[in-house]
């Protein structure tokens, strides 16, 4: 509301009321101005104000401090007076009252101007429970009466408040043209200071404005004590804008008929530039009419743009009128904006338009996106001029340009096969191919040359030649390959003359032959023809499956399927069945004989019982025979104590020294093989306290007192016939993650077998982070807030009591098990059981709950589990009956609060809106196609709202209804879906034997693989984001990744260090990094010019020191591994080519009596500017020249730790120096000559690395001591002398 109406009387508000009145209303009007002249002379006379008002702005009451809540008064005739002492004078006051009530036409207010009371000067009359509008009332002074009769107070008891309360405002001056200059002294010399302690105001107020612009032409205040004030509308007021100092501020619009302008200064008067005059001036402009901004379109999409690069420009005009200013347009991140397409985009440009025109003004910006980071892009381009504004919604995805590089780790692996070519070469075959280590297992290369089909590194058994024959045979998906040079390069054998249809279970050599145990029967290879032709005289049928192979002394011994065991004793040439007699016989239908151990004329067979369910073959239990006349009698070991523990399939025997050992699902069985009475076998009822921490020993190999064991965690390694392992997996790449997460810029990776792995510097380093974790088979990660879970699954302890969920709130450094699962919904009971964690998944559920899910796997049947406690404790959410059979469970989060999806491997995909209610509703998604390995689920996932299906025939998307899922027509194809992620606005997945690809839309997608190394389409199992890489979970060949900010145009270039390195203990060495000039993608600049490389070498501290004091002090120590930085200019090719030196970085080091034999010589963290830098394998460092007696190692024992103390004699304290080569509980204590043990210095698990610890030794008496440190496997004692 404006000034419309401060000419309102009293009269209208009489009128209404009139009819109270016996006597004409005529008459009551005049005595009442009778009466009211009387007491306005009467209340002048005395001089009665209540308060007199000098400020320019106040609010005041009938009642100042009184409570409101109670009637005002009877009989009152109050006066107060307004008469503002503002130094710059008082043109005008406007009055607006905040609140009103009394009783209509009885009790009023009236506002008169100036001091005058008589009733020329009377401008208003108000009563009643309305507040009026504002008035106005040109002059100096202001005189307010309140007059009150002798009845009630206030007209309504609707607010509890009587009487009034009103705001006055003292103006300067008021402005009424269109436009004009407002100045902080009007028509004064504007001289450098204005005045002190002054609250001015000022009114704009032009004819029928609509809105009005504001720009200061000068401003120069003392800054944080005086200002100006820019304030719309005075009936409810708003504050627009508050300027102070010397800087002019932008444009003020403001859409509002009034404008007040309010200058307050403090007790100084000097303004904050002493090179201008003081004070401010004020330029505003008016329009009645409002401006008005037409994009012609409020939507523009700019589709899929690659990092670094630019969309197509798109045009979008504009039209308007009555502009007060300039259109000013401002872009969202990622976009960029120019009034013509040959200006420089920009974020913010200016359009000049007419101004005050009511005509239609039409103008154009050119929009382009140009994104810096990646993501899904949705925002507001802002259009403006005045306080008129409008917005265009932009979207656009960028997509960042996929390059993947190998992390280097995590160090485990999944172990096929094992094996020991001459030269004590041990070889271990996974699935992504050979590794190879000369250091007995202290460090693994991949050995891969040659292995280039597909399938090639798929490695099932490794075959040694016997005799002078040296080769080294292994069997692969793509077929067999050789080494003629200890596993360093491969070359296939032909296939000529084998079945296509043969799948190859075993490789023997022996005597010049070469055979192959296959699923079409026996082939023996003819090297000069180069072919294979099949050999099966004396098989009683050319059909017989050949599993096994082995040469027991001067025989070749074959195991079949359903057929035991048949010998050749003429190279092959012909056979004959050999599998003993009666009850000692081996047994044939239903057996497989999968393996053979030849051992001091005694030949071990593994036979294995076996069943097919859905076209798959699967190992019910496992038998072990031993026959000392080549098969003419078999003895059966008995294992039956093994069996009683649930270990169920053997996989491997060996001999190592006088224990014969077997490789079980369930650890290494043991016993004593010169005892030929002994049918006692010892097994740990834990293998993990043995330090065998993944139980299933596929493989076991001896070199001489050394034993060696392949599980699906790594390598292991006995120095004492298998009673103790420890971890060898150094440089061992062949891992399968199978789940991965980050949480707070750690990454995770969970494994089948070795647990989980943690990085907390974006994959550059991993570490084992198992602490707390005794399962390490991992099948999910889920996050709430800050706090990880992981399911874990495949336990071996007994009651399976380590299966479960578990729980992290150090981002994965230590795990607690949560709630065991209940019996049922009704019986919180734990089950004597706990049952396989499959799959875990956090969602919010009804109302507001975080809720977490657990499907779980017990007996062949399927548990769903829900949680709203974090796992302090869970409720068995009830399935559908189809997803109860033996099948792994899979849950995902639909957007939150509406449900959640189920599905199993076989049975397909369900929705429940509800799962936490008492009996849950689900609905089946039915397969548009219904084939059968749709119901194959793998992984599900939501993107943009939809549900997206990973089964083993493709992937699949749910329609808005839920009830069907329909294939994809895309580039896909029907490969399995092993892992689906959301990141940035695309959804990625991992396809079966075809990498990763990515889609923006769910539909149309690309494949993004560059970069894998070695396979270039690898099976990716697990894909997660921790804001700053992807990462790729492979099966074997490390987990990759690729920046997020990386971009087409960025550089590559490839560096690395040899792995020939050797040297003497004490002997000097130099150790380069080398730039590949085939591989680097550089700039061709002046060498000073080039991107500079900085980085870590890494390596064991024990083998090499630095010998110059430069790299010594770039150096750190960490656990046991030297970490160097470096930093180094990259060499373009010419530049390579020219000098014909692409070293980049030489280090000088001494070669040390270490702890090991040998360690990789790794590069991490190598960053370049605008330069994506590879290192696709590590160097390696070796000693040579180094004495060994019996198979030990004749320097410092690996695990002997090395004990150091300081000052000795001591007297108050000392220093125990502690360097450990393992990690676990660890103890330091100290005992007097007695053998009594008087002070605990340590008690805890620590890992392996170097330690300084204090310890006060006050309250001993003087006297000899002995300080002992027990580590996990040993025990060290040193004297101690303290002197007082």
């Amino acid at each position: 509301m404006g000034f419309a109406h401060y000419f309102r009387y009293s009269a209208p508000y009489l009128v209404r009321h009139s009819v109270r009145f016996p006597i004409p209303y005529a008459t009551f009007i005049a005595c009442l101005m009778l009466v009211g002249a009387i007491c306005l002379v009467d209340a002048q006379a005395q001089n009665r104000y209540v308060k007199t008002f000098t400020e320019s702005v106040n609010t005041f009451s009938d009642r100042e401090g009184a409570d409101r809540s109670r009637p005002y008064a009877n009989n009152l005739n109050n006066l107060w007076l307004i008469k503002p002492s503002n130094p710059l004078g008082t043109r005008a006051i406007v009055l607006r009252f905040d609140s009103i009530n009394t009783q209509r036409g009885r009790d009023v207010v009236r506002i008169f101007a100036g001091e005058s009371l008589d009733s020329m000067s009377l401008r208003a009359t108000i009563s009643g429970a309305n507040p009026p509008s504002a008035i106005l009332v040109t002059g100096s002074a202001v005189t307010v009466q309140f007059i009150t009769d002798a009845s009630i107070a206030g007209e309504t008891r609707r607010d509890s408040l009587t009487g009034w309360t009103m705001t006055y405002y003292a103006f300067t001056n008021i402005y009424t043209s269109a436009e004009d200059i407002v100045r902080d002294r009007e028509g004064a010399t504007r001289q450098n200071s204005y005045l002190p302690n002054l609250d001015a105001l000022w009114l704009i107020r032009p004819p029928n404005a609509r809105q009005m612009l504001l720009q200061f032409d000068s401003l120069n205040l003392e800054d944080e004590y005086d200002y100006v004030s820019i304030i719309a509308g005075i009936e409810e007021p708003r504050i627009v804008g508050q300027f102070t100092g010397s800087s002019l501020p932008p444009k003020v619009s403001v859409n509002d008929s009034l404008v007040v302008v309010r200058f307050r200064t403090d007790r100084s008067n000097s303004g904050d530039d002493e090179r201008f005059p003081s004070g401010w001036t004020l330029r505003y402009v008016s329009s009645s009419r409002a401006t008005v901004i037409r994009p012609e379109t409020g939507y523009l999409n700019f589709g899929e743009v690659s990092l670094g690069g630019e969309s197509a420009v798109q045009v979008l005009r504009l039209s308007g009128s009555s502009f007060l200013d300039d259109i000013t347009i401002i872009a969202p991140e990622g976009f960029r904006i120019a009034s013509s397409p040959m200006d420089v985009f920009r974020d913010t440009i200016r359009i000049t338009v007419p101004k005050g025109s009511t005509q239609i003004s039409r103008g154009q910006v050119f929009i382009r996106f140009n994104p810096k980071t990646p993501g899904y892009f949705f925002d507001y381009l802002t259009i403006r001029s005045g306080n008129a504004e409008e917005f265009v919604e932009l979207e656009a995805l960028s997509k960042p340009f996929v390059f993947w590089e190998s992390t280097g780790g995590p160090f485990s692996g999944q172990i096929n096969a094992l094996g020991i070519a001459p030269g004590n070469v041990l070889l271990a075959g996974t699935r992504s191919g050979i590794y190879r280590s000369n250091s007995n297992g202290a460090v693994w290369l991949s050995s891969n040359i040659g292995l280039n089909a597909r399938g090639a590194q798929r490695i099932s058994n490794i075959t040694i030649g016997q005799g002078l024959d040296t080769i080294v045979y292994v069997n692969t998906e793509a077929g067999i390959y050789a080494s003629a040079d200890t596993g360093k390069t491969w070359r296939a054998l032909p296939k000529t003359g084998l079945s296509a249809d043969a799948s190859i279970y075993a490789v023997v050599q022996y005597g010049g032959r070469l055979l192959a145990g296959t699923s079409e029967g026996l082939y023996r290879y003819d090297l000069s023809r180069r072919r294979w032709d099949r050999s099966m005289q004396g098989f009683s049928s050319n059909g017989i499956e050949i599993r096994s192979l082995a040469v027991h002394d001067s025989v070749i011994v074959a195991g079949t399927l359903d057929h035991g065991v048949f010998i050749s004793m003429d190279s092959a040439t012909t056979w004959k069945p050999m599998n003993g007699m009666n009850n000692r016989a081996i047994p044939k239908e239903g057996f497989a004989v999968s393996g053979f151990t030849s051992v001091r004329g005694n030949l071990f067979a593994i036979v294995d019982s076996v069943y097919e369910e859905d076209e798959e073959e699967y190992v019910d239990y496992s038998r072990v025979y031993h026959t000392k006349d080549n098969g003419i009698i078999w003895q059966i070991e008995d294992l039956d104590q093994i069996n009683d523990q649930g270990w169920w399939q053997i996989y491997s025997v060996a001999l190592v020294n006088d224990v014969l050992c077997l490789g079980t699902d369930n650890g290494v069985a043991r016993r004593r093989f010169s005892d030929t009475a002994a049918t006692v076998w010892n097994f740990p009822r834990d293998p993990a306290a043995t330090g065998l921490t993944e139980s299933t020993a596929y493989r076991l190999v001896s070199n001489g007192s050394t034993l060696y064991a392949g599980t699906l965690g790594g390598v292991f390694r006995s120095g004492n016939q298998g009673l103790t392992w420890q971890s060898v997996n150094t440089g061992l790449t062949a891992t399968r993650p199978v789940a991965m997460t980050s949480v707070r810029g750690t990454v995770l990776a969970g494994t089948e077998g070795s647990g989980i792995f943690r990085s907390a510097d974006n994959g550059a380093t991993w570490q084992q982070a198992n602490n707390g974790l005794k399962g390490v088979f991992i099948g999910g990660f889920a996050t709430q807030g800050n706090t990880l879970y992981a399911g874990v699954y495949n336990d071996r302890t007994p009651g399976w009591a380590n299966n479960g969920v578990f729980r992290s709130l150090d981002n994965g450094q230590s795990w607690t098990l949560t709630s065991p699962f209940p019996r049922s919904s009704t019986d919180p009971r734990a089950l004597r059981l706990q049952p396989d964690v499959s799959v875990i998944a956090a969602a919010d559920g009804t109302n507001e709950q975080n809720v977490l899910y657990a499907g779980t796997t017990l007996g062949g049947e399927n548990y769903f589990y829900a949680s709203t406690t974090s796992g302090l404790s869970w409720r068995l959410i009830e399935l559908p009956s189809v997803l109860l059979e033996d099948a792994p469970i899979l849950a995902i989060e639909d957007a939150p609060g509406t449900g959640i999806y189920v599905a199993s491997y076989g049975e397909g995909v369900f929705w429940s809106p509800n799962p936490l209610v008492s009996r849950p509703q689900w609905t089946r998604l039915l397969f548009d196609n219904d084939e059968e390995y749709e119901y194959y689920v793998r992984c599900m996932v939501t993107f943009d709202g939809d549900l997206y299906v990973g089964t083993e025939a493709g992937l699949r998307y749910a329609n808005a209804a839920r009830t069907r899922l329909f294939a994809l027509d895309s580039v896909v194809g029907e490969n399995a879906i092993l892992s689906l992620y959301v990141s940035n606005g695309m959804l990625y997945a991992g396809v079966s034997e075809n990498g990763v690809w990515r889609s923006a839309d769910g539909t149309r997608w690309e494949k993004v693989n560059t970069g894998f190394f070695p396979e270039e389409n690898p099976d990716v199992y697990a894909l997660t984001s921790d804001g700053v890489n992807m990462y790729a979970g492979l099966d074997g060949n490390a987990i990759h990744r690729s920046s997020l900010t990386q971009t087409a145009s960025s550089y590559r270039t490839l560096v690395g260090i040899p792995d020939t390195y050797t040297a003497r203990p004490g002997d000097t060495i130099s150790v380069s990094i080398f730039q590949s000039p085939s591989f680097s993608q550089l700039p061709e600049l002046a060498l000073d010019s080039m991107p500079r490389l900085s980085g870590v070498l890494r390596f064991n501290a024990s083998l090499l020191e630095p010998i110059d004091d430069v790299t010594r002090g770039q150096s750190v120590v960490i656990n046991g591994e030297r970490l160097v930085n470096f930093n180094d200019t990259l060499k373009s090719r010419l530049q390579i080519q020219m000098s014909r030196d692409s070293s980049l970085k030489t280090f000088r080091f001494r070669a040390l009596l270490g702890n090991s034999v040998a360690t990789p010589l790794s590069l991490t963290n190598l960053t370049a500017f605008e330069t994506l830098v590879l290192n696709r394998r590590p160097g390696l460092f070796t000693l040579r020249g180094l004495a060994e007696a019996g198979g030990t190692r004749l320097f410092v024992a690996e695990s002997k730790p090395i004990v150091a103390l300081a000052p000795n004699p001591a007297n108050s304290a000392v220093t125990v120096n502690l360097k450990t080569f393992e990690s676990g509980m660890t103890t330091i204590t100290v005992s007097n000559v007695f053998g009594q043990n008087v002070k605990t210095i340590l008690n805890s698990e620590i890992v392996a690395g170097e330690y300084d610890i204090r310890a006060a030794l006050g309250d001993l008496p003087q006297g000899v001591y002995f300080v002992s440190v027990q580590t996990p496997t040993q025990r060290v004692v040193q004297q101690m002398q303290l002197i007082k």
